[in-house]
């Protein structure tokens, strides 16, 4: 009755729970929504202070010295002393003890609507907020990658170039870097020798572990692909880890308790005179429940991550695994502060669960660059030390990201010069990644895969030669021609790149022994300075059928590489004609399940053998297609068809060559009839070619299309038709 009458006096003279409109204001919508539906519980809350003038001698616009970041330390505390005074007053009075998030000028606390209102009607106060439970983030499965074992043989680590610096003894020693994650599993083999050790080094903000402990192995996982020792599995097995726990032990993490953990790693032993902050923090998590946005709730975080920058400590954020749509950043990776990582599997592709950009917060390229996330070798859990060598295959940008951790681990430790600044290597990473995709930085793979020895040489201002050609993947120094006709030409664009730092001179580049049908049209490559580029542009003008092949050999000032070479391929070749779909009509109905496919086949003018494939899929884009091959034939009449004994499908064959069976028991049979009916049909010519394909699913549409191969590889596709079976 006490409870009633109060809430119905406050309600009376301020409005619901006493909230003033200035209270009200403050108070975010969700929160008031809780209260509304719970109006006698306790709520979880940030309370968010505003700053005051002595916050202007925290300057959190420019990155510090290390020998500056104990002043920081102070000049957050005394700003958040400054404002706070009448909020623990008022706390006090009530018999709550609130968590003090220093660092972001901040209290967190459990409290009624009745105190909730009385806190945000304060004017320092610029926002009372729910304090939501972040989840760790769930891996996607694992790409299959047909013949690749790549868990076996590290092949992440040699993707990003790691092994070159280890040569020149570059292991990240005495570098630190920080995990915040699930935990890590103190016991393994891989990680236990590099735990920096001492109070100052471990932190469970959620209380449940004294000591290093991880319950899910994500955390464990992500930290062995940094700095993993035994089982080779970390970039900088040099380097040495602190760790925030702040996933409890059920995989839930408090904002505040995040926040708390952010805060530690700038000042873990809470000395603000002894500088024992990491010099690297990897987060492989992110609020991947609401991607694409950047509204308050996903900023939650940008004023720690800002705080960790302006003291000069890099932060790494995994990309997300919210893939593949366009626009489908995860804060806080997508905040301005942040690097973003996005994965590629082991082709050096993007999988589809990697998210892709532009950045929600400031329509920047994300991820910021990608590196291996599919098919990676990492620590597992050991059981309480029974497999302490446990190792576990996994996939998702949480993998990706600890690869660039590591590699600027390996850059921090170079003892032939001092730490570059934070934004100097930053920006090194950037602009000496290998490009992949699109030329020039892209919304899937960033500016391109991490490459250690690429940024250790700008860095270093030592020149470094890269190629990037026309056709996919771009670096990898084949210049692909394709199929030209004689008598015609086809021309192709190389850039050279100075992807190291210094100067690079192009030498020269002899073209001297090129067959005929090669040739160097332009070379515009001379002196080119850090990131600068130049073309070369190179022509195929065959005069024959058949195939060519070329090397073309480029020397520069390259210290490691002189004398690089290019391999020019080329196909004196007219592709075939397409095929002409008949039946069934573009758009039928009511088709069906036994559906007889019928076309005029294509023909070859170079007078090639040729063979064709039905191909038919449930997508536009033909992705999970089935195919359906014919044998091969010249020229382009028809008359007898092929019935396979398999009884699913029955060939069309062109005849005018000796038969070839294609993987099926086949029967000659002398007239195209033979394969029957099937539904949206039309008239077939005499020199149709027909197939029957059985067992499609009722009420489905399919896409359907035929692709003409001739004899040199050349691939002609006719147009393409969809139809859909009845019911």
């Amino acid at each position: 009755m006490l409870v009633t009458t109060t809430l119905l006096f406050l309600s009376m003279l301020f409005g619901p729970f006493g909230l003033s409109s200035v209270a009200e204001a403050a108070i975010e919508r969700d929160l008031q929504a809780s209260m509304s539906a719970a109006p006698e519980r306790r709520q979880p809350i940030i309370l968010q202070f505003s700053s005051t003038e002595s916050a202007n001698s925290v300057q959190l616009q420019r990155t510090i010295s290390r020998s500056e970041r104990g002043a920081m330390i102070q000049a957050l505390r005394q700003r958040s002393a400054a404002a706070q005074p009448r909020a623990r007053k008022i706390l006090a009075e009530s018999g709550v003890s609130p968590l003090d998030l220093w660092m972001v000028n901040a209290l967190a606390l459990e409290a009624s609507p009745q105190l909730i209102a009385r806190l945000a009607a304060l004017p320092e106060v610029v926002e009372v907020r729910l304090d939501r439970i972040l989840r760790l983030p769930v891996r996607p499965a694992a790409e299959a990658v047909s013949g690749v074992s790549p868990a076996a043989e590290h092949w992440n680590l040699a993707a990003i170039g790691a092994p070159a610096l280890w040569a020149q003894g570059l292991t990240g020693a005495g570098v630190v870097v920080a995990s915040v994650d699930s935990g890590v599993d103190l016991a393994h083999a891989d990680l236990a020798a590099g735990w920096r050790g001492g109070s100052n080094s471990w932190f469970d903000p959620n209380l449940q572990h004294p000591t290093p402990f991880d319950a899910d192995g994500h955390g464990t996982g992500t930290l062995g692909v940094i700095l993993g020792r035994n089982s080779g599995s970390g970039v900088a097995p040099g380097a040495s880890w602190i760790a925030v726990k702040i996933f409890n032990d059920a995989g839930m993490a408090f904002n505040s308790r995040i926040h708390e953990g952010f805060q530690w790693l700038l000042d873990p032993d809470g000395d603000p005179a002894t500088d024992d902050a990491p010099d690297i923090v990897n987060n492989s998590w992110g609020f991947e429940d609401d991607p694409g946005l950047c509204d308050q709730l996903a900023r939650e975080f940008q004023a720690d991550v800002q705080a960790l920058k302006a003291a000069g400590i890099a932060v790494v954020f995994a990309a997300g695994n919210t893939g593949p749509v366009a626009g489908s950043s995860v804060s806080p990776g997508n905040y301005p502060e942040s690097l973003a990582v996005g994965a590629v599997n082991t082709l050096l592709q993007v999988p589809g669960f990697s998210a892709r950009g532009p950045s929600a917060c400031d329509g920047r390229i994300y991820p910021d660059l990608v590196a291996p996330g599919v098919g990676i070798q990492a620590p597992d859990l050991t059981a309480d030390g029974l497999f302490p060598n446990a190792l576990q295959t996994v996939s998702g940008t949480s993998f990706a990201a600890p690869h660039l951790a590591g590699v600027m681990a390996l850059l921090l430790s170079d003892p032939g010069r001092p730490a570059p600044p934070l934004a100097d290597l930053e920006a090194a990473l950037k602009a000496s990644a290998t490009d992949l995709g699109p030329s020039g930085a892209d919304n899937a793979y960033g500016a391109g895969l991490v490459n250690a020895l690429a940024a250790f040489n700008m860095l270093n201002q030592v020149p470094q030669l890269a190629f990037f050609d026309p056709t996919p993947p771009a670096n990898d120094r084949l210049v692909a021609f394709g199929h030209v006709p004689p008598g015609s030409l086809a021309d192709r664009t190389v850039e050279l790149l100075n992807s190291g730092g210094g100067q690079l001179d192009i030498v020269g580049v002899d073209s001297s022994t090129l067959p005929a049908s090669l040739s160097l049209v332009s070379n515009s490559c001379g002196t080119l300075l850090a990131g600068e580029r130049c073309a070369l542009v190179l022509r195929f003008a065959p005069q024959e059928l058949g195939s060519v092949a070329a090397t073309l050999a480029v020397s520069s000032t390259d210290p490691v590489q002189g004398v690089q070479t290019l391999q020019l391929e080329g196909v004196g070749n007219t592709l075939p004609s397409p095929a002409t779909l008949v039946t069934p009509v573009a758009g039928a109905s009511e088709v069906t399940t036994t559906v007889l496919f019928g076309w005029n086949p294509g023909a070859d003018v170079d007078g090639d053998l040729i063979s064709e494939v039905l191909v038919l899929a449930r997508s536009a884009d033909f992705s999970g297609a089935s195919s359906f091959p014919l044998a091969a034939t010249v020229g382009a009449t028809a008359g007898v068809a092929l019935a396979g004994a398999c009884g699913l499908f029955c060939f069309g064959l062109l005849r005018r060559q000796p038969l070839v069976a294609v993987g099926l028991v086949l029967v000659i049979v002398l007239t195209l009839s033979a394969c029957g009916g099937g539904g949206g049909g039309s008239a077939l010519p005499a020199s149709a070619v027909t197939l029957r394909v059985a067992d499609l699913q009722p009420g489905t549409t399919y896409f359907w299309k035929v692709q003409t191969t001739d004899s040199r590889g050349g691939v002609s596709e006719s147009s393409v038709r969809q139809f859909t079976t009845g019911f």
